[in-house]
């Protein structure tokens, strides 16, 4: 036990003193950073029911299934190594040092355990995250004519994700996202009142979409670098043209009242950009939606992928006019 502990104590002094040394030198850009994923864990306000309702006076209750957060966390990871931005920390290798440092998961919501724990598998950013929302409704509708009977599926999926710098122990980013999907089907098989699997994976896929850009647009932030004649310059090369970033200024850190730890920074939203030319080393876009009564964009302003809101089925609204800052 004594050599395991003395073991235990040289591998977390050796790995701060490598890990600043990589932090030091991560201005280079030479290699990607890694990332910790540890599993996702179910949120208070979720139920895992779905409600059927058969037209009938009241509704009944069936269970979704046996969710299990680890097809998230699965499919979280598979979408981070396919960005080929960042690297992940084996799934093996984090059980294992789990196991042999007799940590638990209720160990690692420990801030400063989970910290030490992340340098120990040499990891530059931990993430944690919790699956926040997840309603289901299947609706029986009778169609006119006697047509029979139209089956809608609805289904709600939302995660929370927290991404903290092993180096500082701050939090860099904290971000909700959620997506909704229905489905519709005209007779469909009597006896089913399952969601479909391939329904959940479609869902989580989506989910998933819209959490690895939230984390690609923390570690790899694009920023105005210029701006001219309502036309916005990115500081990065190749975008792609017609994708639309939202323009954010941030402003003072979000501290803890309690603890004092830093939980993020307020932010204003500027503008909708869209790319209009990408170029070798910057790109150009043009402002589509203003939100501020400035008429300039200051340079160093953040830029994200825009995801509008999830809507389901509902039909599209008609585009808005171009708004300039003129």
């Amino acid at each position: 036990m004594i050599v395991r502990r003395l073991f235990w104590f040289c591998l977390i002094v050796c790995t701060i003193v490598l890990g600043h040394s990589r932090h030091s030198a991560g201005g280079t850009g030479t290699s990607k950073p890694t990332i910790v994923v540890f599993d996702f864990n179910v949120g208070e306000t979720v139920s895992g029911k779905v409600v059927i309702r058969t037209g009938a006076v009241g509704s009944q209750v069936a269970s979704l299934g046996d969710y299990q957060t680890s097809l998230l966390t699965e499919k979280l990871v598979t979408a981070l190594v396919a960005s080929k931005k960042v690297s992940v920390v084996e799934r093996k290798k984090l059980d294992t040092m789990m196991e042999e440092m007799n940590l638990t998961k209720a160990d690692l919501t420990d801030p400063q355990k989970s910290v030490n724990f992340g340098k120990l598998l040499a990891g530059d950013y931990l993430m944690h995250g919790s699956l926040s929302m997840l309603d289901g409704t299947i609706a029986y509708e009778t169609l006119p004519y006697n047509m029979g009977k139209q089956r809608v599926t609805e289904l709600l999926v939302g995660a929370d994700i927290r991404i903290v710098d092993t180096e500082t122990g701050k939090i860099v980013c904290a971000k909700s996202e959620k997506v909704k999907s229905i489905k519709r089907e005209t007779n469909p098989p009597s006896g089913g009142n399952d969601i479909s699997i391939e329904f959940q994976h479609e869902l989580y896929d989506e989910l998933v979409q819209r959490l690895v850009a939230r984390v690609i647009d923390t570690l790899f932030p694009i920023k105005v670098a210029y701006f001219s004649n309502n036309i916005v310059y990115m500081n990065r090369g190749g975008l792609k043209e017609g994708t639309k970033y939202e323009v954010v200024i941030l402003g003072e850190e979000i501290r803890d009242p309690d603890s004092g730890e830093v939980l993020g920074q307020a932010e204003s939203k500027l503008a909708i950009v869209q790319v209009t030319r990408a170029l070798e080393k910057l790109s150009q876009a043009e402002i589509i939606e203003s939100f501020t009564t400035e008429k300039t964009i200051p340079s160093g302003s953040l830029c994200r992928v825009f995801l509008p809101e999830e809507t389901g089925d509902s039909e599209k609204s008609p585009p808005k006019p171009k708004k300039s800052l003129d």
